[in-house]
This record gives structure tokens, C-alpha cells and sequence, in this order.
């Protein structure tokens, strides 16, 4: 999987840029309008996906589903989706709740401390990187 995002050089923004694959921009989406760049719903999503309960949430661009705790699966869609309707037309990314955790971790990391120009996420197995490129004008 991989997940690419960029500063806007006019508002200042984090946007989605590409995603492969293609389901995988809801983990973007989720990042982006979601958790944002304030440590409080950082912090709150990373219990979430660390914790051993089934979660299930609705946020400002996406809602996802968390069965079978830190080894289960986590699926986002969009937020008002229905959700059979979703599972039947393929709108919906699923991915194991420690891999999550792991991108929050990097995602943190990377977008709070170092505020890169670019950020981009790739997971391969088990083996998460969150790396920032370049540095964003202050």
C-alpha cells in the first residue's frame, strides 16, 4: 500500500495526492480531515486502534469499524455511507488496527515535529514507514 500527500502551497493544507491502492485514500482521507494535525484526536484515534475493544466511528470525512482488537480489522468509508451498500460496491478499505496504530505513530511523528513539504505511507506486510520529504516554510 502506498499513500502519497502534499502541502498546498497556497492554503497551507495537507491534500491526498495518489493512492495504491485506490481503497487506500480512505486511510488518507482519514488522516487528513479526521485526526488532522492536533495531537488530541491523534492521540485519542492511536487508543482506539491499540485498544483490545471493538470501536466503531463516524468523523468529518470518514467512519470506520473496528472488530477484533489490535489484531482485528479496521474498515473506513466514507462518513454517511451506508455500510452494506459500501461492502457491496467496493467504497471501503480494510487494514489491521496495529498497522494503523503504526501510521499514527509515524503520522506524529512526521506531520507535528518535522512538518514536511510531503509525507508518504507505505505499509509492505508488517513493516510500516511514514517518511516526510522535505521541510515546509514556516
Amino acid at each position: 500500500m502506498y499513500i502519497k500527500i502534499e502541502l498546498g502551497y497556497r492554503d497551507g493544507l495537507y491534500r491526498h495526492i495518489y493512492s495504491s491502492p485506490e481503497g487506500a485514500a480512505f486511510l488518507a482521507l482519514f488522516l487528513l480531515d479526521d485526526v488532522g494535525t492536533h495531537p488530541h484526536y491523534i492521540q485519542s484515534a492511536l487508543r482506539e486502534m491499540t485498544s483490545e475493544e471493538d470501536e466503531a466511528q463516524a468523523h468529518n470525512a470518514t467512519q470506520y469499524v473496528k472488530e477484533e482488537g489490535v489484531q482485528g480489522i479496521v474498515t473506513f468509508m466514507y462518513e454517511f455511507a451506508d455500510e452494506d451498500e459500501a461492502m457491496d460496491k467496493g467504497y471501503y478499505f480494510q487494514i489491521r488496527a496495529d498497522l494503523v496504530a503504526q501510521v499514527l505513530r509515524g503520522w506524529e511523528e512526521q506531520v507535528l515535529k518535522e512538518k514536511p513539504q510531503s509525507i508518504e505511507i507505505t505499509i509492505d506486510g508488517d513493516d510500516v514507514k511514514v517518511v516526510g520529504v522535505g521541510k515546509r516554510a514556516e
